[in-house]
């Protein structure tokens, strides 16, 4: 009991870790695509209706996004919301993650 507790506590702590930057990569990844459609800030943020303040903190990671704000803007850029939320390596560490606890399951 005591080793699943700790790597419970283990795999917690780790996705505490990969996840200080979430919001800050997704707000990035916003951003590219945004330049990629030749759209500035005020743009983009009248397009889905939010303040152009709103959409440089989310940019920025400095807030977090709502999920109807993160729809409109994977809609608006015409990508699929996996690819402002994921990048490869992020896909890569939860395949990882998965294999790790079913392997843990399989240890009772």
């Amino acid at each position: 009991m005591f080793f699943l507790y700790f790597v419970n506590f283990i795999v917690n702590h780790f996705f505490m870790f990969k996840t200080r930057n979430f919001f800050y990569n997704i707000g990035q990844r916003i951003r590219k695509y945004r330049k990629q459609q030749n759209l500035s800030q005020e743009q983009l943020a009248e397009k889905i209706g939010i303040s152009t303040t709103h959409m440089s903190h989310i940019e920025t990671g400095s807030t977090k996004l709502s999920l109807p704000v993160l729809v409109d803007l994977a809609t608006t850029l015409k990508v699929k919301t996996d690819s402002l939320l994921f990048n490869e390596e992020n896909k890569t560490n939860i395949e990882t993650i998965k294999l790790l606890e079913q392997a843990i399951l399989n240890l009772r």
